[in-house]
C-alpha cells in the first residue's frame, strides 16, 4: 500500500506546485471560469485557483481515510480505494492545468475554444473508465464506491453481479469516449460526455434492477 500512498502524495504535491508556478505567471485578475463554448463569462483573482489543489487534498484524504475505515469492518479494500484516488488525481491535474492555461491566455485567445487541451481533457477522463471499470468487481457491498442501488445492495449476489455488470459498461463507455472524442472536433465533446454518462446511468440503474429481480 504504500507506493500507493506515495503516488497520491506526489499527485497532490504536483497540483499545489502547478498552482505555484500559475500564481508566478499570471496577473492579478484572470479568466475564472468559462462557458460551454469556452468562452470567458467571468474574471477574479488569480488567487481562486488556490482552491484546485485544496480540493485535491482534502478530496483524496477524505477517500483514503474513508477506505481505511471501511477495511476494519471488511467493507473496503483499501488498495481498491487508493487506486481510485490516483486516477481521480491524475484527471483533476489534467483538468487542473487546462483551466490554468485558458486562464494565462490574452483576452483574444482565451475567448476560444482550444482545439488540443479539450480534446486531451475529454479523451483522459474516458480513458480513466477503463481502469475504474476493472476495479468495480473488487469493490465490496456496503463500501462508498461502486453501483449503488438499492436493488444491488439488498445482497451480496446481485452487488457482485450488479459490479460486473457495471464494470463492463463502464470500461465500453470508456473505449468508446476515448476514440470518439479524439475522432470527432473539440467542441462536440461535451455533448459526447453527456451522452454517453446518461447511457451508462441508465444502463446501470435498470441493469442492477434485472440483476435483482433474477436472483429473488
Amino acid at each position: 500500500m504504500k507506493k500507493f500512498y506515495a503516488w497520491i502524495v506526489v499527485l497532490i504535491l504536483l497540483s499545489f506546485v502547478m498552482t505555484g508556478v500559475f500564481l508566478t505567471m499570471a496577473p492579478d485578475v484572470v479568466p475564472v471560469h468559462f462557458g460551454p463554448d469556452g468562452k470567458v463569462d467571468r474574471m477574479g483573482s488569480k488567487y481562486e485557483f488556490l482552491l484546485l489543489p485544496a480540493i485535491a487534498l482534502f478530496g483524496s484524504g477524505f477517500m483514503v481515510l474513508t477506505g481505511r475505515v471501511n477495511n476494519k469492518t471488511e467493507k473496503q479494500n483499501p488498495k481498491v480505494v487508493a487506486i481510485t484516488c490516483i486516477w481521480t488525481l491524475v484527471l483533476c491535474n489534467v483538468l487542473f492545468g487546462y483551466f490554468m492555461y485558458k486562464a494565462l491566455q490574452d483576452g483574444a485567445d482565451a475567448s476560444r475554444i482550444t482545439e488540443l487541451p479539450m480534446k486531451l481533457i475529454s479523451v483522459v477522463l474516458f480513458a480513466s473508465f477503463i481502469p475504474l471499470g476493472n476495479l468495480m468487481p473488487k469493490v465490496k457491498r456496503g463500501s462508498m464506491i461502486g453501483l449503488r442501488t438499492k436493488w444491488s445492495m439488498s445482497n451480496d449476489i446481485s452487488w457482485q453481479k450488479t459490479q460486473r455488470f457495471g464494470g463492463f459498461w463502464m470500461v465500453g463507455t470508456g473505449i468508446v469516449g476515448t476514440a470518439a472524442c479524439a475522432i470527432a472536433p473539440a467542441a462536440w465533446s461535451p455533448f459526447i460526455l453527456t451522452g454517453l454518462l446518461v447511457v451508462l446511468a441508465v444502463a446501470g440503474v435498470v441493469g442492477s434492477y434485472v440483476i435483482y429481480r433474477k436472483d429473488i
